[in-house]
């Protein structure tokens, strides 16, 4: 007799509609999932995508997508049902600056210095004396300005001054709670993991790379994040072991279950503990549960709210998205305008789409009430350029009027990579580049196809490959405006299916870059601008 497939039905409880694009994935599972957003105007958020909730019902698994929703989580909890996802504890722990500071200096794990202050006055001294030697500072509200007020990296002192003057006259109150901290220079990753109430889930950790700036060049105001790459990480991960593994007492503690993600700044000198997202991350869930998560996350769902350990665990690869959105975000003072058009999306490229301010109206997906995030557009690969040249070939296809995205996060994120797998493995000698077109390809004239490899220089590259160098595809294949994604897709399943092992592609140079293999090239001597 076959076996029958385990149906959850699930409760989501959502502030303005942020786990919609959950809802979505569990309700393709065959799931019975139902959203209660319950600020009004986000209401119209997975219209036509998802069932809105009307009240709880027996046997639901109730998750929260964000903090704030502790008191009521703890009372199902209390009840007796399955609840994933949230607790007073973890609403502190993300709202309370100085409560995560505390639980990170009593597990061990290293912070920058930071003060609390409650007057503007002492925040300007604050940055005076973290800021003395010329370094920047950091101005994080805290409060009733949490979440009003963006985070602020200031350059100097003279910035943070100048910056605090801007608060102080937007807020007009003498009241103010302000943490200002130590800048430590470094890369920023978050590490994250799953908790059951009793253990992690060893299959689930993993690191994240994000970008926040709103333009390319990390350029603009902050968005929060506008686009980032995930790769899976193990127990024995360094970071994972010098952060998440030393919470798990104080897990234990208040029976924490659901996802939690340190961040952090990772440098030659160590590994500091900024802050905790003890809930389902922006945009880093979107990207993980659409590009590393290959199984029934419903089922995953219920075993963690259940205190049983699952076995699932995430693919191997990297996960990327890309955030799309609307004017006037990332002002979230004004809604942006309901009812644009979203075209272009294929069958296949709906299982990429993480949805936020979307609804479906007659079989059209339109933008929905809100503050303009559209959602995120995934894809995965081998190397950090084919995830994103996969889920960009996606993007630029839509039709979508005054969208906004970056084009830069393959870019950024990887750079930001290789600097922290530097630190981790202390060392880098750098990458070689091998050009395509005529080195490790056949190549007469321009086509769309890539010819047939050049077992000479194919052996060489892996060689060096096995050598443990790092060798990337210099090509202009990669340059063009006009079916530049599509190019790239195909010069990363050649590489696939010739060298065997994943490489990155770039048409561009930078200081790693050790030497070029190309049929093109002339050498010249070294400042001299003579020819070999």
């Amino acid at each position: 007799m076959a076996r029958t497939k385990k149906v959850g039905r699930f409760l989501i409880l959502s502030d303005a509609g942020d786990g919609v694009g959950l809802a979505v994935r569990l309700k393709a599972e065959g799931h019975d999932v139902k959203v209660k957003i319950f600020d009004p105007s986000h209401d119209e958020q997975g219209k036509g995508l998802i069932e809105p909730a009307l009240e709880y019902k027996s046997g639901q698994t109730v998750i929260a997508d964000v903090t704030g929703f502790g008191h009521i989580l703890e009372e199902f909890r209390d009840g007796g049902t399955k609840v994933f996802g949230g607790s007073v504890f973890a609403d502190k722990l993300e709202t309370d600056r100085g409560l995560a500071e505390e639980v990170m200096n009593d597990a061990g794990i290293e912070t920058p210095e930071a003060v609390n202050v409650t007057s503007w006055s002492d925040a300007a001294e604050a940055c005076e004396r973290l800021g003395s030697d010329g370094g920047k500072v950091v101005i994080k509200p805290e409060g009733g300005l949490s979440g009003v007020v963006p985070s602020y990296v200031a350059s100097d002192v003279e910035d943070a001054h100048s910056m605090l003057k801007v608060f102080e006259k937007e807020q007009g109150s003498a009241e103010v709670e302000i943490t200002v901290q130590e800048f430590v220079e470094g890369v920023a990753v978050s590490t994250e993991g799953w908790f059951n109430g009793k253990e992690w889930a060893e299959g689930m950790f993993n690191h994240t790379i994000e970008r926040k700036h709103s333009m390319n060049g990390d350029l603009g105001p902050s968005g929060g994040c506008t686009g980032n790459v995930i790769w899976r990480c193990d127990i024995s991960d360094p970071i994972v072991k010098q952060t998440l593994i030393k919470l798990t007492k104080v897990l234990q503690k208040h029976n924490y279950v659901g996802i939690i993600d340190i961040n952090c700044i990772v440098n030659e000198e160590g590994i500091y503990g900024l802050e905790f997202t003890p809930r389902f991350g922006y945009d880093s869930f979107p990207t993980t549960l659409h590009s590393l998560c290959d199984f029934n996350f419903g089922a995953f769902l219920d075993t963690m709210a259940r205190g049983d350990t699952p076995t699932d665990t995430l693919s191997e690869g990297f996960g990327v998205g890309v955030r799309l959105s609307l004017p006037p975000w990332p002002s979230e003072k004004y809604h942006a305008q309901a009812g644009v058009s979203i075209r272009g999306f294929k069958e296949d490229d709906k299982q990429w789409f993480y949805p936020y301010g979307v609804m479906l109206v007659d079989g059209e997906l339109q933008s929905s009430h809100g503050v303009g995030i559209l959602g995120v557009v995934n894809g995965h690969g081998d190397s950090i350029g084919e995830g994103f040249a996969r889920a960009y070939e996606i993007v630029t296809r839509l039709r979508i009027p005054e969208v906004q995205y970056r084009t830069d996060l393959a870019q950024v994120c990887l750079k930001d990579y290789r600097e922290l797998r530097r630190i981790l493995t202390d060392g880098d000698e750098g990458w070689i580049g091998v050009d395509l077109d005529g080195t490790l390809a056949t190549y007469s004239k321009w086509s769309d196809d890539i010819g047939e490899p050049i077992d000479p220089m194919v052996s060489k590259v892996k060689r060096w490959i096995s050598e443990g160098k790092e060798v990337r595809v210099f090509t202009a294949r990669g340059s063009q405006s006009e079916g530049k994604y599509e190019q790239l897709i195909k010069i990363y399943d050649w590489i696939k299916e010739h060298i065997g092992e994943p490489l990155e592609v770039t048409h561009e140079k930078d200081p790693q870059m050790l030497r070029l293999y190309d049929d093109r090239v002339r050498q010249v001597e070294a400042n001299e601008g003579v020819l070999v």
